[in-house]
């Protein structure tokens, strides 16, 4: 008959205009500018972003399908 407590809801911290177009120009030319732009972009999650694959793009449509999540476990591990 007791609820539980809810857990303390988080501020999030967002990038502004400025911080993002800083962020991008600073990692143009690196393997880190796609998978940034993408995260940007979509508001994926960078396991999602690392769990890509070609399958999940769809160039005709503009859209992206998540299907896999990539852990920072899986990552170290190979």
């Amino acid at each position: 008959m007791v609820k539980p407590p809810r857990p303390e809801e988080k501020e999030r911290a967002v990038m502004s205009q400025d911080e993002i177009i800083i962020l991008l120009n600073s990692l143009k030319g690196t393997y880190l500018y796609t998978l940034a732009f993408i995260a940007i972009a979509t508001g994926m999650r960078l396991g999602e972003v690392l769990g890509l694959r070609w399958q999940d793009v769809d160039l005709k449509t503009g859209t992206i399908t998540v299907t896999q999540s990539i852990g920072l476990k899986r990552l170290v591990k190979g």
